[in-house]
């Protein structure tokens, strides 16, 4: 940093390594600049206001992080790569896009692809109480919703096809969801820590990460159809109140497994109807503390 500038920057000028936490108001980033470095702002606590120029291409991880004062900002036409970190922990509650840039853009603040088929990221305040994914929206990506501490539910449009690593991690007023019925990839941590989440039915045919509901400690209840292949390691983990399962396969499989960690000795496992014998005489599902045969044609499905 020069004694009469806030900013550090590399010696070709085109990264902005650091800007002097004690520095505040209105912070200009000189044309030329091209990428914002790693934890460029973080805890710059008193900005206000940050004019990123055209030059910029690039935007790191933690860029933005505990700027508790900065609450919005706006992506320049040149910025082709936000790390799904930048903004993490800030007071941004709206995000805007240069209309010209062409990967980018977005709807209320929120941040989009440009072709609108991925919500990337909502700003921890932005949104309240219930939200509604917007039609055009397929996926929904990585940390989208992480932590939106203001929302209260959400409604998934049966359009959307997969739901990112972490996109409603600590979503903790969430009590219960429709997943869409089209869904094919459920991310790893998807839903981790979404402590009040009591009751979910899975998709047909969809992937389940790993830690996917791992800490939903108020998660009663789970059913998982017959076409559902794979729940990835410790997909559970820790859903201390988890009592009821309901399988729609008519055989054993390995869809669930040690690999689950389940608490089998408190869980009731509800199987089709006739399957009963082969799941009580099966290695693992020997293990539940009771095994009921179901007609599955009552489930409520899509």
């Amino acid at each position: 940093m020069s004694q009469n500038s806030p900013l550090e920057i590399s010696n070709d000028g085109k990264t902005l390594i650091k800007c002097d936490e004690r520095c505040s108001g209105e912070v200009i980033i000189p044309y030329g600049v091209t990428e914002i470095g790693l934890m460029a702002f973080c805890g710059c606590k008193n900005i206000t206001s940050v004019v990123i120029p055209n030059s910029v291409t690039r935007v790191n991880s933690f860029a933005f992080s505990f700027c508790t004062s900065l609450t919005s900002i706006k992506i320049p036409k040149g910025v082709f790569d936000i790390d799904i970190w930048a903004f993490t922990k800030s007071g941004i509650k709206e995000i805007k896009v240069d209309e010209d840039n062409p990967y980018y853009c977005d709807i209320d603040g929120l941040l989009y692809s440009k072709d609108k088929s991925e919500l990337l990221y909502v700003p921890n305040n932005s949104v309240e109480g219930h939200f509604i994914i917007p039609d055009c929206v397929n996926e929904i990506g990585e940390r989208a919703f992480e932590d939106c501490k203001s929302l209260s539910s959400i409604e998934l449009h049966d359009n959307i096809s997969s739901i990112g690593r972490y996109a409603f991690r600590g979503f903790s007023s969430l009590t219960s969801i429709k997943l869409p019925c089209w869904l094919k990839a459920i991310g790893e941590s998807a839903f981790e820590e979404c402590t009040n989440l009591f009751w979910i039915v899975i998709p047909e045919s969809v992937e389940i990460g790993e830690y996917a509901f791992r800490g939903c400690t108020h998660l009663r209840s789970i059913e998982i159809p017959n076409s559902v292949e794979k729940i990835g390691v410790d997909a559970f983990l820790d859903c201390m109140s988890l009592t009821v399962i309901h399988l729609g396969h008519p055989k054993p499989t390995d869809v669930l497994g040690d690999h689950l960690q389940l608490d089998t000795s408190k869980i009731t496992l509800y199987v089709p109807i006739g399957s009963e014998d082969e799941y009580h005489h099966h290695p693992f599902y020997a293990k539940f503390i009771k095994i009921v045969g179901e007609n599955i044609n009552n489930w409520k499905r899509c």
